[in-house]
């Protein structure tokens, strides 16, 4: 019986983990697990004690790392993005994860150990466990100490060069809130444009269908286009051919500015979406002007643009904000049903329809006009000019520069020149120039709305007469450039 009991007590202190390998007791293996739990719960503490010292030092960059001259000197590159994200929080996370994850790893070797598993001697596991702590410590210590050099370094590194460099941040850090106004106004114009047409496709398919017939007209544009500088070029001039093509592609960009915006000026009313064209217009130049390829700011050539942002400023606030409350309340109208296009469509089809056709009428007219203004004199005289007999257009011909094309020009009411023309360069508003240089005297050519020789020579009649020039420009380039003052003087005495 004794021999019995005592192999009982053996096998049951064997299984109870009285003895294991390599001499590790229960009370070693209970000593040691307590000493890794005490040791994680102390690196634990210390760390959160920790991330509350980085909250302080986060908290008191913030009140500079989030400035408008903290944001231009970093996108120059003043600071480096890695030293701009100094997230404690992060760094903290990621020191505890590996905290725990080391912890876990011991916890199961003193339970291999427990079992049998493995193996050790005890003298060195019970290193291993101090060696945990004391290496995490010197991390938590060497957390503190690099979040706060690098810190202060941002900081030390950022105040020198604004001391040195205050003007020019502050020209930029100007700049970068103009791009975001533009954006942010834009984004909201997007918005409700978005949700315009989602309301009218939800009651028709009128617009996708327009929308078919606009981008058809258009190609056909681009085919006659074409044709038009084949008959007026029969000689197939290559300076001519390339002056031509240039034309050719600023009516096209015409016809798509202005065929899409027939297509929603039934809501004229509520909005204007001349306006919204505007508007895209000006974030779209911007983008295209300093954004470096990444959908980022590029600072440096920002900073050293001479362009005047004014512009894209001036009534941004009341024109996206006109845009957005029309577009919304027409959303709104159609969505509660109070406004039923399906009603409208054979009419708005109708009238739509005549717009776009109207439309592609008179830009192959003005195409073949200006064509034929930029041709020599001899060529012009010899042309005989027909128009394609399907298109219904009439055939028009150019006088000779010194008879007046209109009898009695009526000058433009309260017309305001805002921009300078480019030699042989197209655009409406030259007609109204032509027109008022025509009543005053100055202009004897015909007022077709191209900027060529004969309307530059009066505009520098109108420069010497009104003292914009001295007289002594005619042979320096640019004499007749149709440039600010030139337009202010003249803006000045037709609007007083």
């Amino acid at each position: 019986m004794k021999k019995i009991g005592l192999g009982l007590f053996v096998l049951v202190a064997f299984m109870g983990g009285l003895t294991f390998a390599a001499g590790s007791t229960s009370s070693e293996l209970k000593s040691f697990s307590n000493k890794l739990e005490n040791h994680k719960n102390s690196l634990l503490k210390n760390l959160s004690g920790s991330e509350n010292k980085l909250r302080s030092i986060a908290r008191d960059n913030k009140r500079f790392s989030e400035s408008r001259l903290f944001n231009a000197a970093s996108c120059l590159g003043v600071v480096t993005g890695e030293n701009q994200t100094l997230d404690y929080s992060v760094l903290t996370k990621n020191l505890k994860n590996s905290i725990l994850n080391e912890y876990i790893k011991l916890d199961g070797e003193i339970k291999k150990l427990s079992y049998g598993i493995a193996s050790g001697d005890s003298l060195i596991f019970g290193n291993s466990l101090d060696n945990f702590y004391n290496q995490n410590a010197l991390k938590i210590t060497g957390l503190e100490s690099d979040y706060y050099s690098k810190s202060a370094q941002v900081r030390k590194t950022y105040e020198q060069y604004i001391k040195n460099n205050e003007a020019l941040l502050e020209t930029l850090a100007g700049r970068i809130d103009t791009l975001a106004k533009v954006d942010k106004a834009m984004n909201e114009v997007n918005k409700s444009f978005s949700g315009l047409n989602n309301a009218i496709d939800k009651q028709t398919n009128l617009w996708k269908n327009l929308e078919k017939t606009r981008v058809d007209l258009g190609k056909s544009l681009d085919s006659q286009l074409s044709q038009i500088i084949s008959e007026v070029n029969g000689s197939g001039d290559a300076e001519l051919q390339a002056k031509f093509l240039s034309h050719k592609v600023n009516f096209l960009k015409k016809f798509e500015k202005e065929s899409k915006k027939a297509l929603y000026a039934v809501f004229s009313e509520n909005f204007d979406y001349g306006i919204y064209q505007d508007l895209a217009s000006n974030y779209a130049e911007l983008h295209q002007m300093f954004d470096n390829g990444s959908g980022k700011v590029n600072c440096p050539i920002l900073l050293t643009s001479t362009l005047n942002f004014n512009p894209y400023l001036r009534d941004l606030d009341q024109k996206s904000s006109a845009v957005v409350t029309g577009m919304d309340a027409v959303t709104y109208a159609l969505n509660n049903n109070s406004l039923n296009l399906v009603s409208l469509e054979q009419k708005l089809a109708a009238k739509i329809s005549s717009s776009l056709s109207s439309l592609t009428t008179v830009l192959l007219r003005d195409f073949r006009l200006m064509l034929n203004a930029q041709l020599p004199q001899q060529k012009v005289e010899k042309s005989e000019v027909v128009a394609n007999p399907s298109q219904n257009i009439p055939a028009p011909t150019v006088s000779n520069q010194s008879q007046v094309s209109e009898a009695n020009p009526v000058a433009p009411v309260k017309t305001t020149f805002t921009q300078a023309f480019k030699k042989g360069q197209y655009h409406e508003q030259v007609k109204s120039l032509q027109t008022l240089l025509t009543n005053w005297g100055l202009y004897h050519g015909t007022i077709n709305g191209v900027y060529d020789k004969a309307t530059i020579e009066a505009v520098y009649q109108f420069q010497l007469k009104y003292g914009v020039v001295t007289g002594k420009e005619k042979k320096k380039t640019g004499y007749g450039r149709f440039g600010f003052q030139t337009r202010a003087k003249i803006n000045q005495l037709i609007n007083g």
